[in-house]
């Protein structure tokens, strides 16, 4: 089995071999990988910054092999932030890549087996998911909602969905 391991000084993430051997997985800052519940697989964002362009990557802990799940979408759209539901299933975070004020978006389900992305909100751009949390069953976000027609003032939320 394979490790990884998080640099938090370059925020880069190494795959270390049960031999101490050590490869990065990305040559750009990543997001910290999280751990599948049973520890055989990993997910990631990279590049992780401000307005670019941002995949959602999966790594097999036993293979070691590293592919993307989930690109741009239309160049526009990309996953911002992941949890892990199941081995086999992820909730997400799908926003605007471009627009200053989308911190976030939407919340999806990406089931493995069968490929499929499916949208459990449909909010426009006033009201966003910034944060997810997997806890016993339910799935945690937290938010944000633009009040008025500015951005300039808003207001935080926490909801849940039964997943």
């Amino acid at each position: 089995m394979y490790q990884l391991r998080y640099r938090h000084s370059d925020n880069q993430i190494e795959l270390v071999t049960e031999h101490g051997n050590r490869k990065i997985l990305a040559n750009c800052i990543s997001s910290k990988p999280k751990i599948s519940p049973k520890g055989l697989k990993a997910i990631f964002l990279a590049p992780f910054e401000w307005e670019t362009i941002c995949s959602l990557y999966l790594v097999d802990l036993y293979t070691g092999k590293k592919q993307e799940l989930i690109g741009p979408i239309d160049e526009k759209y990309i996953p911002k932030d992941a949890v892990w539901i199941s081995e086999s299933v992820i909730a997400l975070i799908i926003g605007d890549v471009y627009e200053s004020i989308i911190d976030g978006g939407n919340v999806y389900i990406y089931e493995f087996k069968d490929n499929q992305l499916c949208k459990l909100t449909n909010w426009d751009q006033r009201k966003q998911a910034v944060k997810l949390e997997y806890i016993d069953g339910i799935l945690y976000f937290e938010g944000i909602k633009y009040i008025e027609d500015t951005i300039l003032k808003s207001k935080e939320f926490i909801g849940m969905l039964n997943i």
